[in-house]
């Protein structure tokens, strides 16, 4: 066993001695700080590796030879050992970041820095309450002088502030142990915990003064002004490690002092921590300066961290549970803020905007980008699995406000720092940054160190499968590539993605399943070949592209419902990145994001309701057996209901599409919506065993995805921008299935999965023909173009069978998914509902041909007289989905009896649905009918092929419409590109119609963003920059918490 004294006395000596050894030779000095460093974060390592090998080793060191409490004493156990690593790590780093401060400023720094990592290892190390308070001013005290050797006044008036609110805390904090002394006779802090609870007033208050002397120095809202300002005006390589090292000190020691708490003041605690947690980040919303918001970030994540070690232990579960979770909060904070506040030093800009400047560098900005999903709690950082935890622990204990301030709070730090990673990678900037290897080595190494320990923890964490590593490998192997050429890269995934999607995602899948990987995963790859028509490397594309296909996979396998919400992260996550690539998409992206966690968070909360699984086996495969309660089905719909983009829940979708790169619409469009509607179908499926078609809530959930299709074909319907149009389309064709997933029954959800199939093939095929179109002419407004059936006829094919699809007009497949939509609702009786739909179809055929006909008919546009074709990797896309098209129509039993079978092993097929060959029977008491695609194909053919083989032999004579062809363009423009006819082409239709599309829900988001934004602007002014206003915060705070604690 190490003996903890040794770190301790190596610290002492090495402080004492730098005045002498800076005199021989600076560099020598430096070299001992960081000899002394690596030397204390070994011995912490050695002793890990100790205790794992001997786990009933003896801890505890006293001092003097003598037990306590007549000696101090020293716990040397593993979770000291692990902090005394990591804080020495940290402290070895941050010494080379400051490595230029020191060799200008010499001796004096050199040893208040070494003073303050001895406070804060002391603090860890020590059992001993009076002696705890020694080590807080020496941490505090060299902090304060360190702060001063910027030598600006900002950083002077800050280290005062510092000063005082220090003082105060230590003073509050000295008066207490006095007074404890007085009733306990000890000073440590185990023989004071073994005494118990004390009945006395007077007790309470010496517990509450030194509890309040340690939670200010964890600088809580809004007693924390003071911090603010440090952090704002300190060098950013001393702020990291303050952020860091000081924070994990104080931590410590507030977690030691736990079991001494009565339940009343845990609670207090608890609540002023997540009341931190949720102020704190609300504030930062509105914050332009980088490193005031991380100022925010730090109180947030303090915060944070006392409300789940208080909450925790007043729920009474072991030590080991509290520490596990509360080390995983604070790992990933503790590597993500000190390396986000060393990228602020070599960034030099205090505005937000000007982080692009981190463009310049990639290495830097992917290591922007791993500190701010870190911090944010994503998978596979260690954050996640601890949030995870902590939803179910609350939900297990009924424990509602913490878990609503636990995901609120969550929610608005996801909001400012994608904003911040927004601006860093979509916004220009001038500026240089200050690159050196001093400044390099730090946040290399912290982001190395917290991705490896995520991938090993995602990797061996109990009951997860291989299928949850593959996303995060194929993201970190084609990173590693991602300067080679896109096309190489893109025949790698094509092959990569096969390979493992025939041979082992199938195989491992029931028919269910497979139906979704096909849809998720053949559908992806198809779109792959796309992205191939960039020329040179295309970086940024592929990593991401890979991860999310295999997120999908990971979706459809999932067995237990973490490794479902992992799933559902990384794709969300690798889907935000890929939007976020798009020209104009920062603020898109930040939309969809907000939106999507939101999402995630009500889908959480429902798993967290839900029983347990059997691990290896996939959920889609469990959901028959399983059933959940209505409000767990509930909240898990609404975050499937989100990604979809219903009704009320679309907000981010129309930006997003549109602002997004064109292929990466094509797959968020055709691929993405489907992995809501396979988590809507796994719930359903949980839910069957009570609820019926005709329920109250799937016939409300009917009537939601009936005005999805309705509203959204009208919204299309007034748009000008063919990707908008197009967007809104989408929306309006999910309608149809949540409508016959509501019906609950085998021929309902049968019409909804051929919906799913089709709405794939269609809407991929216009969103690649569109991006043909987008390419080549350099605009999304339709009325700007025209004539394009000539330069581009495969582009035009493309269209025309994609909207006969989607329209729903014979003899595509698109009329069999109308038609089984149609049935299903007649055949429940559900006629209002089938008669909106209806209707919908119809508005979708004028939208849809208001597209081909102003794109690629009407007049052409002289401007566009070099267009010419799309390159062959946007055409082969669309080969694939025609050649898709006309197979399932012409022989819809490739798809429809695999899609019966399927859903059978749910639902049973009824005895009134059966195939006679190509023909589908129904004959239910309710309904007759039947429908042969293959008839109905040959027939259409045969009608379109006769009067085309008359118009050619009997009347050949045909004239072709020039540009000023009165007679027969029917148009008299003064100028061709003056005028339009399909500019606001259906103004009349809206004057009926228009009330439907009024944007309600724009102005309601609208309306929540313009408030939580004004709330967060008059909470940050009582922020005045005054010392003397923020020492009277304390004291009203200490004072609030005191009167809450309800002492007599």
């Amino acid at each position: 066993m190490v003996n903890p004294m040794i770190i301790l006395a190596m610290f002492l000596l090495a402080a004492f001695a730098t005045a002498l050894i800076d005199k021989l030779s600076r560099m020598l000095a430096i070299g001992t700080m960081y000899v002394v460093f690596a030397l204390a974060a070994g011995l912490g390592a050695w002793q890990l590796y100790f205790l794992q090998s001997m786990p009933d080793a003896q801890t505890m060191v006293y001092s003097a030879g003598f037990p306590a409490p007549l000696s101090i004493a020293l716990r040397f156990g593993v979770v000291e050992a692990f902090l005394i690593t990591l804080m020495n790590l940290f402290g070895l780093l941050g010494g080379v970041y400051l490595f230029k401060r020191f060799k200008e400023h010499g001796a004096g720094a050199i040893a208040l820095y070494l003073a303050m990592l001895l406070g804060a290892n002391g603090l860890v190390l020590t059992r001993d309450i009076f002696n705890s308070f020694v080590f807080m001013e020496i941490l505090s005290i060299s902090s304060y002088a360190l702060i001063g050797l910027k030598q600006t006044k900002n950083s002077l008036i800050a280290g005062i502030k510092y000063m005082l609110a220090g003082g105060l805390a230590s003073a509050l904090f000295l008066i207490g142990v006095i007074f404890v002394y007085r009733f306990t006779g000890t000073l440590n802090i185990d023989t004071w915990i073994a005494m118990g609870n004390i009945p006395s007033a007077a007790y309470l208050v010496a517990l509450f003064m030194v509890a309040i002397g340690v939670f200010i120095e964890l600088k809580p809202f809004p007693a924390n002004g003071w911090a603010l300002d440090l952090y704002q005006s300190a060098d950013s390589g001393l702020a990291a490690i303050i952020a860091s090292v000081q924070t994990g000190a104080m931590l410590f020691l507030f977690y030691k002092l736990l079991p001494l708490f009565i339940p009343e003041m845990l609670n207090i605690f608890a609540g002023a921590g997540l009341v931190s947690f949720v102020f704190a980040n609300l504030i930062a919303l509105r914050q332009k300066d980088a490193k005031r918001l991380l100022a925010y970030s730090s109180t947030a994540q303090s915060g944070l961290l006392v409300f789940v070690i208080a909450a925790l232990y007043l729920l009474k579960l072991p030590d080991t549970i509290i520490l596990v979770i509360a080390l995983g909060l604070f790992f990933t904070n503790f590597f993500a803020k000190a390396g986000l506040f060393w990228l602020a030093g070599i960034v030099k800009q205090d505005n937000l905007s000007a982080w692009g400047v981190l463009k310049k560098d990639s290495g830097l900005l992917i290591i922007f980008g791993v500190f701010v999903i870190g911090l944010m709690g994503f998978p596979p950082f260690p954050a996640f699995f601890a949030k995870w935890h902590l939803v179910h622990i609350f939900t297990a204990t009924k424990a509602w406000i913490w878990l609503a301030g636990l995901l609120l709070g969550s929610l608005l730090e996801v909001g400012y720092l994608m904003r911040w990673l927004g601006f860093a990678v979509k916004q220009e900037h001038p500026g240089e940054l200050s690159k050196s290897f001093s400044k390099m080595l730090a946040p290399m190494i912290s982001a190395i160190f917290l991705t490896t320990a995520s991938f090993f923890l995602i990797k061996l964490y109990p009951g997860l499968g291989a299928f949850n590593v593959y996303p995060l490998m194929a993201l970190l192997l084609f990173g590693l590539v991602d300067y080679a050429p896109a096309k190489l890269k893109g025949a790698i995934a094509i092959g990569v993605l096969s390979y493992w999607a025939w041979f082992m995602l199938l195989p491992s899948l029931p028919l269910m399943g497979q139906v979704f990987a096909v849809i998720l995963v053949g559908g992806s790859i198809a779109q792959l070949f796309a992205f191939m028509r960039y020329n040179g490397a295309a970086e940024g594309f592929f990593p991401f592209l890979t991860m999310l296909v295999f997120s999908f996979g990971s979706l459809i396998t999932a067995s237990t419902t973490m490794e479902l919400f992992i799933a559902w992260e990384l794709m969300t996550l690798a889907s935000y990145m890929l939007i976020l690539r798009g020209k104009k998409a920062k603020d898109a992206a930040l939309l969809y994001i907000v939106f999507s966690t939101f999402g995630a968070y009500l889908l959480l909360f429902g798993l967290s309701l839900m029983p347990s699984t059997y691990p290896g086996y996939p959920l889609i495969l469990q959901a028959g057996f399983l059933s959940i309660g209505w409000v767990a089905a509930l909240f898990a719909t609404g975050g499937f209901l989100i990604k979809m983009g219903a009704l009320g829940v679309h907000y981010w979708l129309p930006s997003a599409y549109a602002e997004a790169d064109d292929e990466t619409t094509s797959i968020l469009s055709s691929v993405l919506s489907k992995a809501g509607v396979f988590g809507l179908l796994l719930i359903l499926m949980m839910i069957s065993s009570y609820v019926k078609s005709n329920s109250l809530s799937m016939i409300a959930l009917g009537w939601l995805g009936v005005f999805t299709a309705f509203i959204g074909a009208l919204m299309a319907a007034r748009q000008e921008d063919a990707k908008l149009l197009l967007a809104y389309s989408s929306m309006s064709q999910l309608g149809y299935i949540v409508v016959g997933l509501s019906l609950m029954s085998h021929l309902g959800w049968v019409s909804a999965l051929y919906m799913a199939v089709n709405h794939l093939f269609f809407k991929a095929l216009i969103f690649m023909a569109m991006a043909s179109v987008f390419l080549r002419t350099g605009t999304r407004n339709m009325y700007e173009m025209g004539g394009l059936i000539k330069k581009m006829p495969i582009a035009f094919i493309s269209v025309l069978m994609g909207i006969i699809a989607v329209s729903g007009v014979p003899p595509l497949s698109g009329f069999g998914s109308k038609w089984f939509i149609y049935t299903s609702l007649l055949e429940q009786g559900r006629y209002l509902q089938a008669g909106l739909v209806f209707f919908s179809s119809a508005i979708a055929f004028l939208y849809l041909y208001k597209l081909i006909h102003t794109v690629f008919l009407g007049q052409a546009k002289p401007n566009q007289s070099h267009v010419k074709e799309a390159p062959i990797w946007l055409i082969i896309p669309q080969g694939i989905f025609i050649m898709a098209i006309m197979a399932i129509s012409m022989f819809p039993n490739l798809i429809t009896k695999p899609l019966s079978q399927a859903v059978g092993n749910y639902i049973a097929k009824p005895d009134w649905l059966s195939w006679d060959g190509y023909n589908i029977v129904l004959n239910s008491p309710a309904l007759h009918g039947n429908w042969n695609g293959n008839l109905v194909m040959y027939v259409t053919m045969g009608v379109f092929i006769i009067p085309l083989l008359w118009l050619l032999l009997v009347n050949a004579k045909t004239q072709k419409v020039k540009q000023f062809n009165i007679v027969f363009a029917a148009e008299r423009p003064y100028k061709p590109e003056t005028t339009h006819y399909a500019y606001n082409m259906f103004a009349h239709y809206f004057k009926a119609l228009g009330f439907w599309v009024e944007p309600r829900a724009t102005a309601f988001y609208q309306g929540v963003s313009e408030w939580t934004h004004s709330i967060s602007a008059t909470l940050a002014r009582i922020y005045t920059g005054n010392g003397q206003t923020y020492i009277l915060h304390i004291f009203l705070y200490m004072i609030t918490l005191y009167l809450l604690l309800g002492v007599r």
